[in-house]
């Protein structure tokens, strides 16, 4: 008897599973842009993570008065709480183990509401005792020139770079030291995807970068977040 073996292809498909870093930077870009351009109604972002992470920035951006319908598992839908009212109270924004939700939040909040305290739970809060001076928000300047050392972390130039692009001037970051410099590429191209203008130039381990806050003007926006 003979045997006649035959190979043949087999059509295969990897999917990544969606990033955890790319949805929590959409959705924190989104509620920054419903925030500051009247003009847009609604921000769709397809294939986003589930993770406790990205259920923490779901959780702050609804006390900050918006809407993130994910009732559709494939999509996160944000738009303006209509109903939301402002209060006097202190509005506590639980981070709970994200650093990164910790970082930007901070920075960003003022823009939001007046009144509030930021907390963490678990091992982040072993983190920010250990390296406090890294989860600090960055001192903001009337020059709009920064000089930041990103030495221990990127997230903190990552806050910067959102909260800067909502501003109504051109700013400046001159960043030193700079590690996870691809976590900045991902941030930039999420600004970029909103209509914000980022210049970049790179000089060994520094970053050299102009922000030019610009606004979409359609009403409807539809983004995807990056595979892991």
């Amino acid at each position: 008897m003979k045997i006649l073996l035959k190979t043949q292809p087999i059509p295969l498909f990897v999917i990544a599973p969606p990033s955890k870093s790319s949805t929590i930077r959409l959705i924190i870009t989104s509620i920054l842009a419903l925030k500051f351009n009247p003009t847009l109604q609604k921000i769709t972002i397809n294939n986003f993570s589930v993770c406790d992470d990205v259920n923490t920035a779901i959780s702050i951006a609804i006390n900050l008065g918006y809407l993130c319908d994910n009732s559709n598992l494939n999509s996160l839908v944000i738009t303006r709480n209509n109903n939301y009212t402002p209060t006097s109270k202190t509005i506590i924004l639980n981070c709970k183990e994200s650093a990164l939700c910790y970082r930007i939040f901070s920075t960003i909040a003022p823009y939001f509401i007046e009144n509030y305290n930021i907390i963490a739970e678990g091992t982040l809060l072993n983190r920010i005792k250990n390296y406090n001076n890294s989860f600090l928000p960055i001192p903001l300047s009337n020059q709009n020139i920064y000089e930041i050392d990103c030495s221990q972390t990127s997230q903190q130039l990552t806050a910067l770079l959102l909260y800067l692009s909502f501003q109504n001037e051109n700013s400046i970051i001159n960043a030193h030291n700079v590690v996870s410099s691809g976590y900045i590429d991902l941030t930039i191209d999420i600004l970029t995807q909103f209509g914000i203008e980022i210049q970049k130039h790179s000089t060994n381990n520094s970053i050299h970068l102009k922000i030019i806050p610009k606004h979409q003007s359609s009403e409807i926006l539809q983004f995807q977040a990056e595979g892991d």
